[in-house]
C-alpha cells in the first residue's frame, strides 16, 4: 500500500465516521500565522568596532582626495 492509497482510506473512513457519528468530529478552522517582526539585535563591541575603522577609513579617504 503506497502513501496515496493510504491517504485515500483514511479519507474514506473518515467521510464514513462523519456519516454514522456527525457531531462526534469538530472541525476548526486553521490558525493564522503570527506576525513576525524584526528583531532590533544590539551592536556588539566588534560591529562598534568595525563601524569605527570604517569610519576612519573613510574620514582619511576624504582628507586625502
Amino acid at each position: 500500500m503506497n502513501r496515496d492509497e493510504m491517504l485515500q482510506q483514511i479519507q474514506e473512513r473518515f467521510e464514513l465516521h462523519l456519516q454514522i457519528t456527525p457531531f462526534s468530529v469538530k472541525l476548526l478552522p486553521a490558525e493564522p500565522e503570527p506576525e513576525t517582526k524584526p528583531r532590533n539585535k544590539e551592536s556588539s563591541q566588534l560591529d562598534q568596532a568595525s563601524a569605527q575603522d570604517l569610519a576612519d577609513i573613510e574620514n582619511a579617504l576624504e582628507a586625502k582626495g
